[in-house]
């Protein structure tokens, strides 16, 4: 009897080891992970090309290798896309990576004006639901997030691509912009562990840091973008 109580002690055992070879915790990871999360502008899109090495978050990744700090940076930036199409991917392309940070950068396609009469993509009430929900995921995921809200838009050139009738109601494309940065910047202050960076000023006040669409930044507007989220993003990191 003994003998038998032993050899399936044994086999139980052997079962265990068996499982546990199977069943590893997820390995530990070196560094912080920075995902940006974003439209064309994230994606870079420069000039009606797209440009990525030029774009922030590639210059954001270099100023902290020249920091010396490890940080894996995931580019989720995607060409025309609203909050609403941010919400039907950030699991698969944002939380899936586990990131410790996120930089959230959307609205210029939310406020761009089509149809008739007249409207935005994602009327201004919805963008803000839309962030919230987005935020409350990235936060209880335990990443914590930087909000980059679109940038200004230069009027005169964008009216040469658009159709100026369309934003009159609005009070001009300029001002439906900055009627969904501060949505954005409101949401924002919801939340206790979001952080609102914007360059407005500093992209305005140059002409040629935007591009023949009056939208999307050049490479030097991407630079000073990546100056402005790179001590937020460290701080972020280090909190």
């Amino acid at each position: 009897m003994i003998a038998v109580v032993v050899r399936r002690a044994g086999r139980v055992a052997v079962l265990l080891l068996a499982v546990a070879s199977f069943v590893q915790p997820p390995p530990l990871r070196a560094q912080t992970v920075v995902c940006f999360f974003g439209d064309s502008i994230t994606e870079g899109w420069m000039d009606a090309q797209r440009r990525p090495d030029r774009a922030f978050p590639a210059i954001v990744d270099s100023m902290f290798m020249t920091d010396g700090i490890a940080v894996d940076v995931i580019t989720a930036g995607a060409a025309g896309e609203t909050t609403v199409d941010a919400l039907q991917r950030i699991d698969r392309d944002v939380l899936a990576h586990r990131p410790d940070v996120v930089v959230f950068a959307f609205g210029s396609n939310d406020y761009f004006v089509r149809g008739i009469p007249p409207r935005p993509r994602v009327p201004v009430d919805r963008f803000r639901n839309n962030c919230r929900a987005a935020f409350r995921k990235i936060l209880g995921s335990g990443a914590r997030i930087i909000v980059l809200p679109p940038p200004p838009v230069l009027a005169q050139r964008f009216y040469l691509l658009f159709d100026q009738a369309m934003y009159t109601p609005s009070g001009g494309v300029e001002a439906l912009r900055s009627a969904y940065a501060r949505a954005l910047s409101d949401v924002a202050s919801e939340f206790f562990d979001v952080v609102f960076v914007t360059v407005d000023a500093a992209l305005a006040a140059d002409s040629t840091l935007l591009g023949f669409d009056g939208v999307h930044p050049q490479p030097a507007g991407h630079v000073l973008i990546a100056q402005a989220l790179r001590q937020p993003i460290a701080s972020a990191i280090a909190a």
